[in-house]
């Protein structure tokens, strides 16, 4: 099996070609058909792995162009705006409020730093949802102009005078109200839960006010279209995302993009926590068992706290050939992954999504400034303060883990779910959620509720499924907002994860409502399974 073909060298476009390596053993069945498949996907250019990736089919032309002409046309609203304070004699003033999460954070530093070379003074704040004191708030805002990022909005006649600007990509709550002030994929027939985020929004907005002067930050659209999974649903980014943001960084020579494993932690987790915590997809006989992990390991001769990135290409080759023999879905073993060049080889930032764990780890505990300054290039009192505050957030969600299981999941026809009252951070149920919800039911979608730290008449409920079980027809999105709106409360997102908040006391109905729409989209396999 040669190595270079089969794609765990470098990238071809960014970096010196290696020495093919063979592989001692050859492939065994299904794991020779993967690697064909592997190999032909990387050498079609209709596929591309290493290569531009083209627009998926469902995504018409003029769709795609009507999209980047909102684009140049929201950059000229701030070209405009600049222009007209300056020749006031004052400086342009923006308010600019974002989500806290890893696509929040990247879209809102995006944002922020185009408006600071612009010259404008940047307000920041930052919330997870749109509460009624936020939009009070935007209303009564005296800046220049507002800019909204990686949230959902009302219609333009909700907001204040200033020009608004909306950077989004969840579902829009009302197709038919005026969504002149939004730059969205939706709108145009693009599928924001895969095409693009509000960070590659940002960066193409960035890009068409000063192309050169920007080209730094399409990094930063990388890393958030990563920590929104934009890249789950096919091994790698598709349309918009790929052709424009991952392709300005690749020649620019920011990112090396490859293929290799697509487990999480190729950089940061030792080998025995990268093959026991693997779940998507799952290994068997490794997967959740530190014991054979470890005795896999010595097997093949390796240290069980050595790095998969410090491994040379023969023995991830024979790894592969392993993991493929063994893997739940065989397909989802390799992939493109995203790396920074300019950063360290094991390191917290080198790999896209290792560095969306670091944000995480801040914004899920309301301290978004230390990440902002890391996005930024700070290496030195704020990067230490981001990696402290990422430690913290993974004992965190172990804790939360194992009060999970003690509490106990609880399972109805269609989902299952967990309510840890007061004893979990509400910012990081979600997280938690996710970690737990193959461990029970792959089959069924999971809901946790939390109460709100700062209000407890209110209950946080957070939503988790997988890619396969949208495959089959899950929408967590319509899921939280219906169940939601109907007990008086707000809720929204994305198919695969998704949010709300609910009335305190009124979990039960929400469960009895949620369990029969997710009936309705996954009946059919649940007959089957």
């Amino acid at each position: 099996m040669n190595l270079d073909r089969f794609g765990l060298t470098t990238d071809d476009k960014t970096m010196s070609p290696r020495t093919p390596t063979t592989v001692s053993s050859a492939p065994t069945r299904p794991q020779a058909k993967v690697v064909e498949r592997a190999i032909r996907d990387r050498d079609d250019p209709r596929r591309g792995m290493a290569k531009p990736i083209v627009v998926p089919e469902h995504m018409a032309p003029e769709d795609r162009a009507g999209f980047l002409a909102r684009v140049q046309s929201a950059a000229e609203e701030i070209r405009t705006v600049r222009d007209t304070a300056m020749a006031e004699g004052r400086t342009p003033r923006a308010l600019l409020f974002s989500d806290m999460d890893v696509d929040g954070i990247t879209s809102h530093t995006i944002m922020r730093t185009v408006y600071e070379r612009l010259g404008f003074e940047v307000e920041p704040v930052f919330s997870k949802k749109f509460s009624d004191d936020i939009m009070d708030r935007l209303r009564r805002a005296d800046h220049d102009i507002v800019t909204v990022t990686d949230h959902g909005s009302p219609a333009r006649d909700a907001f204040g005078d200033p020009p608004v600007l909306v950077l989004d990509h969840h579902k829009p709550p009302d197709p038919d109200q005026d969504h002149s002030h939004q730059v969205h994929p939706m709108l145009f027939g693009l599928n924001g839960a895969v095409e693009v985020c509000s960070a590659g929004i940002g960066y193409l907005v960035a890009r068409a006010i000063d192309a050169e002067a920007n080209r730094d930050l399409s990094v930063m659209g990388v890393i958030g279209s990563a920590g929104d999974m934009l890249d789950l649903d096919h091994g790698r980014f598709v349309g918009i995302t790929a052709t424009e943001v991952v392709e300005d960084a690749v020649r620019a020579g920011l990112i090396e993009r490859k293929t290799d494993i697509r487990l999480y932690g190729r950089h940061g987790r030792s080998l025995k926590q990268l093959f026991q915590y693997a779940d998507d997809p799952r290994f068997e006989g490794l997967s959740k068992n530190e014991v054979a992990v470890t005795r896999f390991l010595a097997a093949q001769g390796l240290n069980p706290e050595e790095r998969w990135c410090r491994l040379d290409q023969e023995t991830r080759g024979r790894l592969v050939g392993h993991l493929l023999e063994r893997a739940s879905d065989p397909d989802r073993v390799l992939g493109e992954v995203y790396e920074l060049t300019g950063e360290e080889i094991g390191g917290h930032l080198r790999d896209v999504k290792e560095f969306g764990t670091l944000i995480n780890g801040s914004s899920r505990y309301e301290m978004p400034e230390p990440v902002i300054a890391v996005l930024k290039g700070d290496r030195g009192r704020k990067y230490h303060q981001a990696v402290d505050n990422y430690l913290n957030h993974k004992r965190n969600i172990m804790k939360a883990i194992r009060l999970m299981h003690e509490l106990g999941v609880k399972q109805t026809a269609h989902l299952q779910w967990v309510h840890v009252e007061g004893l979990v951070r509400h910012t990081i149920v979600g997280s938690v959620a996710g970690a737990v919800q193959g461990r029970y039911d792959e089959n069924k979608p999971i809901i946790a509720f939390a109460y709100e730290a700062e209000d407890l008449t209110k209950t946080k409920v957070s939503g988790r499924g997988t890619r396969r079980l949208c495959q089959e027809g899950l929408d967590l999105s319509r899921v939280m907002r219906e169940c939601a709106e109907t007990l008086g409360g707000k809720g929204g997102g994305h198919d695969v994860a998704a949010g709300a908040t609910i009335p305190a006391g009124t979990e039960e109905r929400f469960i009895d409502m949620a369990d029969a729409i997710v009936g309705e989209q996954l009946g059919h396999l649940h007959k089957r399974v």
